[in-house]
């Protein structure tokens, strides 16, 4: 139970005498009260096959060796490499990384454990221990070059903080896949923009597989192409020469992205290459859809001379600071006489998030009335690589309106 008792002091009541004390009666309140313990969980965790440095594989910057991105959710089948994992809500281990026999010291244990149901079983080693308290934990994990089977695997983490008690905790079980990281997957640019397009209509692009030789029968026969689980299709193009004879190169067209979890405007999937028989991943690389500008929010200023539009991520303004910026992008029939704009609005930029219009001249325009983003005015992400905006939207009345104030002058 919570109990809460008032133990401050009243004022002398209306009909009282200063300095005369009057009992009253104990104010109090009772309630159920639950303690919540939260499960431990597995925040993140992030694959480098080469460190960033001795003292730890990821930099500051969550980046890999040579500024490399870490992987999550894979691991090199040749035992190569380490991964970073952290760990909430398990109690403090007892660790030292100058230890001889390992970080993880006699009284407490630490197991890394990775299993397929009905098939092979391997197990990790805690590396280092970057730190470890009453709240969080974080760790490398090393699989001390043992050969892997490519495949997924289930990895299990069970820590014991204190090897003479009963108690063990078990973070929630999560999927790793273990490949060839011999064969990588790239997507072939020019511009260093990365494996990008936008999340409808996307143009097809060139990638190159290495250490994978094919030809146009044995791409055809054998492989399956997926975005985010997505099928997509792929034509093979041809392979290298000299240096480059065992790198291969396709074009692939990636699927729309329908449904797509995005984040600011972008969802970053997988896009990975797979052996059709049986599924079994051949390599894989991020790839990032990005979605046209949304409008979060549309609403009159407090005077109502203003209208705000916010949008759900950076774009590139476009028509900024261009005459008829407002009949571009809201359609010439939202500008002059009569429309809901009136007769030479004003459309400008405060940020890439924030578009202001000012309507002039008997403009039409009252809260609950509907605005579209006309799609000819480009209106793109901030890089460029979205579709055009085409979104509708419905502006709001004031948010704290300034309540008009009535002057009479008088002789």
């Amino acid at each position: 139970k919570l109990d809460v008792t008032y133990q401050g002091v009243e004022p002398i009541p209306s009909w009282g005498t200063a300095g005369v004390t009057y009992p009253r009666t104990t104010k109090s309140a009772q309630s159920d009260f639950t303690f919540y313990v939260p499960s431990p969980g597995v925040l993140w965790n992030l694959f480098c096959l080469s460190c960033a440095s001795d003292a730890s594989c990821l930099d500051a910057s969550l980046r890999c060796a040579d500024n490399k991105a870490p992987s999550a959710g894979r691991m090199a089948i040749n035992g190569q490499g380490r991964m970073t994992v952290v760990i909430d809500n398990v109690p403090a281990i007892s660790f030292d990384n100058t230890a001889a026999s390992g970080p993880v010291l006699s009284g407490s244990n630490v197991a890394v454990e990775f299993s397929q149901t009905g098939g092979q079983t391997y197990y990790g080693t805690i590396f280092r221990v970057h730190y470890s308290d009453e709240t969080q934990s974080k760790f490398e994990i090393s699989m001390g070059g043992q050969q892997v089977i490519p495949g997924t695997y289930q990895t299990l983490i069970t820590i014991q903080p204190d090897t003479t008690s009963s108690l063990v905790f078990t973070p929630s079980v999560f999927p790793m896949k273990f490949v060839d990281t011999d064969t990588s997957l790239a997507c072939a640019d020019t511009t260093d923009a990365g494996c990008r397009g936008p999340s409808a209509g996307a143009s097809a692009f060139d990638v190159s597989i290495t250490s994978f030789p094919l030809n146009a029968e044995s791409a055809a026969e054998l492989l399956k192409w997926e975005f985010g689980g997505i099928a997509a299709s792929a034509t093979f193009l041809s392979m290298g020469t000299g240096a480059f004879s065992q790198t291969a190169t396709l074009t692939v067209t990636p699927p729309d992205c329908t449904a797509c979890s995005f984040a600011a405007g972008k969802a970053t999937v997988s896009l990975s290459v797979a052996y059709l028989a049986d599924g079994s991943e051949i390599a894989a690389t991020d790839y990032t859809y990005h979605r046209a500008p949304a409008v979060v929010q549309a609403r009159f200023d407090s005077s109502g001379s203003r209208i705000e539009i916010a949008f759900d991520q950076a774009t590139n303004k476009a028509q900024d600071g261009l005459a008829g910026a407002c009949a571009s992008l809201f359609g010439s029939a939202s500008v002059g006489e009569g429309s809901p704009l009136g007769v030479g609005p004003l459309c400008s930029w405060d940020s890439s998030t924030l578009l202001f219009i000012f309507p002039e001249n008997s403009p039409s325009i009252v809260p609950g009335d509907t605005l579209s983003i006309g799609a000819s005015a480009l209106l793109r992400d901030a890089d460029g690589v979205s579709p055009a905006s085409s979104a509708s939207f419905t502006v709001q009345e004031p948010a704290a309106p300034v309540k008009p104030q009535v002057l009479l002058d008088a002789p």
